[in-house]
């Protein structure tokens, strides 16, 4: 158990560094080459530990991959937890995408949070969070609603 702990801390390093599983598989196959003079061939055990290297390093970047595609939750209206393109500022605090604060108020003249009167020009644009949401659409190649 402490080496599979001090394996992944490894692991994790290499990561960090930018070492990619492609890259680990050509070492190995740079060491396994039998032509290289001084070298030795590996031993099935050295095998086994770069080729588990590069299986975890692989499936920590299609890990990374994944999570980096989904949006950070506060890009995310609340109420209908789509990415926002155009969000505002309540005075309550909380953050809406604008069409869905619109949609409420031509039903209710009131913040859907607190129940205090609430009218279209009490909204601020949030204009942070409307260019942190553009960069990572930039980012990650992902279309918005406009």
């Amino acid at each position: 158990e402490g080496t599979h702990k001090g394996f992944d801390a490894f692991v994790e390093q290499i990561y960090d560094l930018g070492v990619t599983d492609e890259l680990v598989q050509e070492c190995m196959d740079v060491v396994m080459d039998e032509n290289l003079s001084g070298l030795e061939p590996m031993r099935p055990e050295e095998m086994s530990s770069i080729q588990r290297c590069a299986r975890l390093l692989k499936n920590k970047a299609e890990r990374a991959l994944t999570a980096e595609a989904e949006p950070p939750d506060d890009f995310l209206d609340p109420i209908l937890n789509v990415l926002m393109s155009d969000p505002v500022i309540l005075p309550s605090g909380v953050r809406l995408d604008r069409k869905t604060i619109q949609r409420h108020l031509t039903n209710s003249a009131t913040d859907p949070y607190t129940q205090q009167q609430l009218k279209e020009e009490d909204l601020v644009d949030d204009v942070d969070l409307k260019r942190r949401v553009r960069d990572w659409l930039d980012e990650f190649g992902q279309e918005g609603d406009g």
